[in-house]
């Protein structure tokens, strides 16, 4: 817990360097003002500095920077991308310049120098950096994070859990067990009860649940109390231990289905595109990410009001999740309506989570992602825009241009201006209205787009057969 609070000074300090306090140190003992680079003791200095110079390294293992224009961030030495690695070990030349700051490794352009990248580093490294967006001065100042938490701000008990390092965890509200009002003899028992016994390997998280443990054994210790009191031919078993762990992996061995089976009633609904109304372009995007391949891509289109094809777009990313491909497919559909002069946007997307994001509908904690802040840029630009939601099957012609882009050869953004002879069915499908089941609960529709969902009649059905027979002769 020292440690933890040890740095949080060297955090403020970094942070707050104007602080009063943080003035008196820097002036007395900041050989170098720069803590972000390094500290250095010597014998005669308070047990505060030479305690804080102790645990530098330590504090700097946990140090990520968030990037923005790159001009804070040393490219070998600091931790910048999402995985928290440090390209210093990971670097293919033996002769490296150390002075080399992010923004140092873009083109004159301001896109990254690939070649620069493939000569200087693995190629599973390359794939990590061409996926985070170039730094742009329009971004601000780079931004030191924390890696502890998911916002990147610093807190005590994240850096105290660092410092406990692989401890296991047990879930569950501890506190409610030392905030008992009742006798300290009994809450202390209880507490060293817990953390003994539900930690043990025989009886504890790592077979069965814990917490089925004990609400088997308060339930067996009820009955079998009753039963000594009011039934003269009880006799407690022999092995009362067995008895409950026997019960208790019975039930945690059950299928939770058989449960819940019955509660909420499926039912099949059927989605289709819809064209925008006059007036208004229709942007369909998405992500695609492939474990197998370790990379992700992007795409959509553009369509008008009578669903005719404006352009498509397809580029390949890099490594990053499906989340951030989402953002990349969204930004550059944004970003290609907008040099096409188009004033009336409506942007369509199948993540939810992306959609609440960008609105503002989703609280981010104050860490906005760089890529949803500059979607937020283009909409605030002079043009009139709007975000809808749909489902997969609603977005399958940006689904298949998003899963194409990974089998690119480059990592340039490609656009089409005619669609791809494999996504001809989909498009006419789409222009049809032709409908795709998808059964779920009807809990999980969303008020909002009912529009989208329609029952099955037979001329869908019809329509869906013929797609494959005519999409070919009127779109060629």
């Amino acid at each position: 817990m020292n440690i933890a609070f040890l740095m949080k000074i060297l955090w403020n300090m970094i942070n707050r360097p104007d602080d009063l306090w943080c003035k008196v140190l820097y002036s007395k003992y900041g050989r170098n003002k720069d803590l972000r680079v390094a500290i250095s003791s010597q014998h005669y200095d308070s047990p505060l500095w030479r305690a804080l110079a102790g645990i530098w390294d330590q504090f700097q293992k946990n140090i990520v920077w968030q990037l923005r224009d790159g001009k804070s961030i040393n490219f070998w030495m600091d931790r910048w991308t999402p995985n928290g690695s440090c390209f210093m070990e990971a670097a293919t030349n033996q002769a490296i310049d150390s002075t080399l700051n992010v923004k140092d490794v873009l083109t004159i352009e301001g896109k990254w120098n690939l070649d620069f990248l493939k000569n200087n580093l693995p190629l599973n490294i390359v794939n990590q950096v061409v996926a985070l967006p170039e730094p742009r001065d329009t971004d601000g100042p780079d931004v030191v994070g924390w890696r502890g938490t998911n916002t990147h701000h610093f807190t005590i008990q994240s850096a105290y859990e660092l410092q406990r390092g692989n401890i296991p965890q047990m879930e569950g509200d501890w506190k409610m067990i030392w905030n008992w009002k009742g006798p300290h003899r009994i809450q202390t028992f209880m507490w060293d009860w817990c953390f003994k016994n539900l930690n043990n390997e025989d009886y504890g998280v790592q077979k069965e649940g814990w917490k089925t443990i004990f609400m088997v054994a308060c339930w067996h210790m009820w009955t079998w109390r009753n039963k000594a009191i009011f039934d003269e031919d009880f006799r407690q078993p022999a092995d009362p231990i067995q008895v409950i762990l026997k019960m208790a992996k019975d039930i945690d061995g059950y299928e939770h289905h058989h449960f819940t089976r019955g509660r909420h009633r499926l039912e099949t609904i059927f989605i289709r595109w819809k064209c925008p109304n006059e007036g208004w372009i229709k942007l369909n995007c998405d992500g695609a990410h492939k474990k197998s391949m370790d990379l992700a891509g992007c795409g959509g289109l553009l369509r008008d009001s009578d669903g005719r094809w404006i352009q498509g777009y397809t580029q390949k990313i890099g490594t990053c999740d499906s989340l951030h491909a989402e953002m990349w497919g969204m930004y550059a559909g944004m970003e290609l309506a907008r040099r096409k002069g188009i004033t009336h946007l409506i942007v369509e997307s199948d993540s939810k989570l992306l959609i609440d994001m960008v609105t503002g509908r989703c609280n981010l904690n104050g860490a906005t992602p760089i890529m949803i802040r500059r979607i937020q840029e283009l909409i605030n630009m002079n043009w009139q825009t709007q975000f809808q939601h749909t489902w997969r099957e609603g977005n399958r012609s940006a689904d298949w241009l998003a899963n194409h882009s990974l089998m690119q050869d480059s990592f340039d953004f490609i656009t089409l201006e005619t669609p791809p002879i494999d996504l001809q069915n989909s498009l006419f499908a789409d222009i049809s209205g032709v409908s795709m089941p998808r059964t779920g609960s009807n809990n999980g529709l969303m008020e909002d787009e009912s529009s989208m969902f329609l029952k099955p009649t037979k001329a869908y059905l019809k329509g869906l057969k013929l797609c494959t027979l005519l999409s070919c002769l009127l779109l060629d």
